[in-house]
C-alpha cells in the first residue's frame, strides 16, 4: 500500500514484482492520470483510490498489507497528519508486515521547517531527525528495524513493536 501515490509512478514497477499494489492520493486529477498510466503500462494489478488526506481509505483495507510505504510525501504534511498516517499503518498492516517511509532529513542543509505551520521557510518541506522519526513510530506502535541516510533523505524500515 502506497500512502500518497500521486499517479502511481512507483506502483507500476513494484507491480511487476508482487501480486497487487494499492495506493491512494488526495488529488482526484492524479487518480485519473494513474488509471490512464496503469492502462498504458498494462498494470492490471495496480489499484488507486481517492483519500481524504488524513486516513487510509477503508475500501483499501482487506486482510491487511504486507508492505505499507510512502515516498516523498511526509515532508509535505504537518507532523500531526504524519502521526495519523503512522497510526493508520499499524491499523492496516499485517502482524508480520513491514513499513518503509521516506522523510526529509533534518540535516541543517537547505530550506525546510520543523513543521508546515511552525517557522515555515516557504518550501513546504518538513525536516525530521532520526530520533524524531523513531519517536513518532514508537508512539503508534512501530519499531524501526533499519534506517539509511543520504543527501536530504532519511529512509526507515519498521515493523510492529513487540
Amino acid at each position: 500500500l502506497e500512502i500518497g501515490c500521486g499517479y502511481g509512478q512507483w506502483m507500476i514497477p513494484l507491480g511487476r514484482l508482487i501480486a497487487t499494489v494499492d495506493g491512494f492520493d488526495i488529488h482526484e486529477s492524479l487518480i485519473k492520470k494513474g488509471w490512464e498510466k496503469f492502462d498504458a503500462h498494462h498494470a492490471r494489478n495496480c489499484f488507486i483510490s481517492l483519500g481524504d488526506g488524513k486516513t487510509i481509505p477503508i475500501a483499501l483495507v482487506k486482510t491487511g498489507f504486507d508492505l505499507v510505504y510512502s515516498i516523498s510525501v511526509f515532508q509535505h504534511m504537518p507532523r500531526a497528519i504524519v502521526f495519523g498516517y503512522l497510526a493508520e499503518t499499524v491499523r492496516v498492516m499485517k502482524p508480520t508486515g513491514r513499513a518503509v517511509f521516506h522523510f526529509r532529513l533534518d540535516d541543517n542543509d537547505g530550506p525546510y521547517s520543523k513543521d508546515i505551520d511552525v517557522n515555515h521557510k516557504g518550501d513546504w518541506s518538513v525536516g525530521w531527525t532520526l530520533e524524531e522519526a523513531a519517536n513518532a513510530c514508537s508512539s503508534v506502535g512501530l519499531r524501526i528495524i533499519q534506517h539509511a541516510e543520504g543527501g536530504n533523505t532519511l529512509l526507515i524500515k519498521a515493523e510492529r513493536a513487540a
